[in-house]
């Protein structure tokens, strides 16, 4: 701009990415030489190079984070306004030291640029902190007042301690970056640091049973032979969990395989980093108050703090967000057992450790949010916050846990009471969850929170009274793993669950034969519930809401009837996603839906809204529901399931369009002892020497219709994982078309 007539007005235009000079500083302006004329340029819209010896930054991101990392790791403690320009305490690499409340802070050069000295109205010159401090109950502003008016220049993140200055009020002053800030005192608590010495000789005197019993439900078991596994543990050979027992007389193996020439899975390396072997340990313990135990716990958790710094751990599900989650609620539980045992100066360390696990587990970078492992990881927090109460930063704890929480379930059950993590074995999960949290608050006395989880928790029941199959056991869908067995536990008072789960012999059969979970994304229709394990039930699959044990199983459909499931799909294979069994079950080719050009849907995309229901209607007769998978780059995919109860019969129809030829593959997956025998178009099916039903294809287009089992090559087809190295081979049936748009309908004759 040309500002010689006292008004702005613009003669030129310096190109993004151009490298300029700088004439001198002009306030919020540069003042530079273009084309021999002089011009200004707004601070705010170019980032101005550093040169050694430069004292001030301006910030050129919203919310840049500063960090701490007195701990060994960058804990974010705030955030400063773009715009705005700070002092420089010291070059530090590709960071920038900065004075926070008398430490250092971290903040990353990179979205920085060179400023001077003269921008800032509130540098400190007079003021020093006090010895008072607070505690950052909620992310707070920080604003500048030199102007007459508050105008944030940076904030304090949750959890933060920060030195007061002087008292203003309903204020606090307060040096932020040696800048002369304000903050309200309703967004704060009184801190006083704890002496963590008295706190452990208070804890070893201090009964505790009153809040191990309001906690004790999220502790994790023990094995069942947990008296066997801790003696052996005592001479070096641990039980991990179901993955076996190891030889660690030698040390124990945190970053790799105690098998030789093996690698083990993720949820081997998980369990063992949760520490899970810990809880035989304590329940041996406290069966026969052998010390040994505990002494050797301590050993086992001193290890692993000394071999798994959080910045440079063993391994990489040593700061697993689940599993350290699940290591605090076990170090706490030994905590408790270990007070009565352990010298005052081996407790301290337990103590030190299990604060850091809680402000890692505080801090919203660490927080995996919207999944079930950030469940655990709030869960953690409400354990730690309950057991230490007494702890300066508890009430931080417990309040984010409880936020956190609330947040989760708000986002991940729907309206109708269904966990949209797309496994009903989670579904089953959450629930049991949500009751422990509801009967914790119950004990904590907090009517809120307990009206709130108790509301939850029964409007989930309805989705299980559904989703079970009349032979007593869940469809393998998404991550359901055949050994999860529907809960007694659970909903002892629902009179439609206990139906269900008696198979009739108890409780009171639900009123309709059909039912659509509209935004969770599944249908489920029987015919009859007075059939017991002979009734036919099925189960329709249109949902794609997280990430989060997703499976490519868009429009898939399950199939049970007379005893026996007709079509089903391969069920999951765990968690290791390197291995091809594991990536076979969570691909298209293991559910029963559409195969594009020979290759299925990613497991996940982020294409949410993509796959979702269209429409259904239900009937006493005829009960029918459609839904859509756009997914494909491409291609649309419909989908109308009508179930005819009175002839016990299901018409699929699929409906494929797109502007481009292509190969259209529809699967069917039979279930395990389903044997197919095609005849033209109709496909019959058997048990042995028994004919189940038949099915039916009708098409538009020319297709060819081929019965695959236990393919290897090019892709595994024709499989059924049991959980063990050795999948079952099954059969798939595959109906082909080449064609632009294609209808293909499979209509499922069923006996009756």
């Amino acid at each position: 701009y040309d500002n010689a007539s006292g008004s702005l007005k613009p003669f030129g235009k310096i190109e993004k990415g151009e490298r300029f000079p700088i004439a001198t500083d002009y306030g919020n302006w540069w003042r530079v030489l273009f084309t021999d004329r002089v011009g200004y340029i707004n601070k705010d819209l170019v980032k101005a190079e550093f040169q050694s010896g430069d004292n001030y930054f301006r910030v050129h991101k919203d919310n840049l984070a500063v960090y701490d990392n007195q701990s060994g790791y960058l804990k974010k403690i705030g955030e400063l306004t773009k715009g705005q320009v700070y002092p420089i305490s010291n070059n530090y690499g590709n960071w920038w030291h900065v004075d926070f409340g008398g430490s250092n802070g971290y903040v990353h050069k990179n979205d920085t640029g060179f400023a001077t000295g003269k921008e800032i109205k509130n540098l400190n010159m007079n003021y020093s902190n006090s010895g008072k401090k607070f505690l950052v109950s909620q992310n707070t502003p920080v604003y500048d007042n030199t102007s007459g008016n508050l105008v944030p220049f940076g904030e304090l993140e949750r959890g933060t301690v920060f030195p007061i200055t002087t008292d203003y009020g309903n204020w606090w002053r307060i040096i932020y970056l040696d800048r002369i800030g304000y903050v309200k005192k309703s967004d704060l608590l009184d801190f006083e640091a704890q002496d963590l010495e008295k706190l452990v000789v208070e804890y070893q005197h201090k009964d505790t049973s009153a809040t191990v019993d309001r906690i004790k439900s999220f502790f994790i078991n023990p094995n069942r032979n947990y008296v066997t596994s801790s003696n052996n543990i005592l001479n070096g050979f641990y039980q991990i969990s179901s993955y076996g027992t190891f030889d660690f007389s030698k040390g124990i193996h945190w970053g790799e395989s105690p098998v030789k020439g093996e690698e083990l899975s993720r949820s081997y390396y998980r369990a063992l980093h949760a520490n899970f072997f810990l809880n035989d340990l304590i329940a041996a313990y406290k069966e026969n108050g052998n010390e040994e135990y505990i002494i050797k716990g301590f050993e086992s958790i001193k290890d692993w703090v000394e071999k798994n710094p959080y910045q440079d751990p063993a391994h990489s599900m040593s700061w697993h967000d689940e599993a350290s989650a699940r290591r605090l609620v076990t170090w706490v539980n030994f905590f408790d057992s270990a007070k009565t045992v352990l010298n005052e100066e081996q407790l301290q360390f337990l103590l030190e450790n299990m604060i850091e696990h809680a402000d890692i587990l505080l801090s919203n970078d660490f927080h995996t949010t919207n999944t079930n492992h950030g469940m655990f990881q709030d869960e953690a927090l409400l354990v730690f916050s309950d057991y230490f109460n007494s702890l300066p930063k508890s009430q931080i704890y417990s309040e984010v846990g409880e936020e956190r929480l609330e947040s989760y379930f708000n986002f991940i059950i729907s309206e109708e009471g269904v966990h949209l993590e797309h496994s009903p074995g989670y579904h089953q999960t959450i629930a049991s969850s949500v009751k422990r949290y509801r009967d914790f608050f119950s004990l904590m006395g907090d009517s809120n929170q307990y009206n709130y989880y108790n509301s939850l928790y029964h409007l989930m029941a309805n989705y299980y009274i559904w989703l079970i199959k009349p032979d007593g056991t869940l469809p393998l869908i998404g991550d359901t793993f055949s050994n999860v067995t529907p809960p007694t536990s659970l909903w002892k008072e629902n009179q439609h669950y206990l139906y269900v789960l008696s198979q009739g012999k108890q409780g009171v059969k639900p009123g309709e034969h059909s039912v659509v979970f509209e935004d969770a994304g599944y249908a489920i229709f029987r015919d009859d519930w007075e059939k017991g394990d002979h009734a036919t039930y099925i189960h329709f699959t249109a949902a794609y809401h997280t990430d989060y044990h997703k499976h490519s199983d868009d429009l898939s459909v399950w199939i049970y009837a007379n005893g026996h499931d007709i079509i089903s799909e391969a069920g999951p294979n765990g968690y290791d996603y390197d291995l091809p069994l594991t990536q076979f079950g969570y691909s298209s080719y293991a559910h029963n839906t559409l195969i594009v050009n020979d290759k299925g849907l990613p497991r996940t995309d982020g294409k949410y809204d993509k796959t979702h229901l269209v429409d259904y209607s239900l009937d006493d007769d005829i009960s029918s529901v459609s839904g859509v998978n756009k997914r494909y780059e491409g291609v649309e995919h419909k989908r109308n399931l009508t179930y005819d109860r009175t002839l016990n019969e299901i018409r699929v129809k699929d409906s494929i369009t797109s502007d481009d030829e292509n190969n259209y593959k529809i699967i069917w997956n039979l279930a395990e002892g389903v044997t197919p025998r095609i005849e033209g178009n109709i496909i019959k099916l058997f048990i042995g020497e028994e004919e189940i039903g038949t099915l039916q294809i009708n098409s538009n287009s020319e297709v060819t219709i081929e019965d695959i089992k236990g393919q290897k090559e090019p892709d595994l087809l024709g499989w059924h994982l049991n959980g063990t190295s050795n999948p079952i081979e099954t059969h798939a049936i595959i109906i082909e078309a080449i064609d632009t748009n294609s209808e293909i309908e499979s209509v499922f004759s069923l006996s009756q």
